[in-house]
């Protein structure tokens, strides 16, 4: 990949994204899955299986409105960034969406990323 700010090889590129401290998803505009990548400490049973589905699909039915709300302000303009907070087996995690736009403002789709915060959560400054 040649940028505007550096060059990557396709090789660096997925190990960055893995190198990364939580859950990345990325969804086209049209809401299919194109992407995940495989963190260190994964936060959620993600599977090749998901590639090419709704991502509503792979939220728990509790969720799905709160999904749609989301992509929704994603997809109008309204946001360009939203997040959600739970409780995933005693870990604090940070569920952040990223609209994701061209250099023309096109919405192409949104990022997804997971983080588990337990930890900073607890710390004084």
């Amino acid at each position: 990949m040649d940028s505007e700010t550096g060059r990557l090889a396709d090789a660096e590129i997925e190990a960055l994204l893995n190198a990364l401290p939580g859950d990345i998803t990325f969804a086209g505009k049209d809401d299919t899955i194109l992407y995940y990548n495989r963190s260190r400490s994964p936060l959620f049973g993600r599977t090749q299986a998901i590639l090419g589905t709704s991502v509503q699909s792979c939220h728990p039915e509790k969720s799905v409105a709160r999904v749609k709300q989301v992509l929704d302000g994603l997809k109008s303009g309204a946001r360009d960034v939203d997040e959600s907070w739970a409780d995933l087996g005693g870990k604090l995690v940070r569920i952040r969406y990223f609209a994701v736009r061209s250099a023309s403002g096109e919405y192409l789709g949104c990022l997804e990323f997971a983080d588990d915060v337990t930890a900073a959560r607890s710390r004084k400054p």
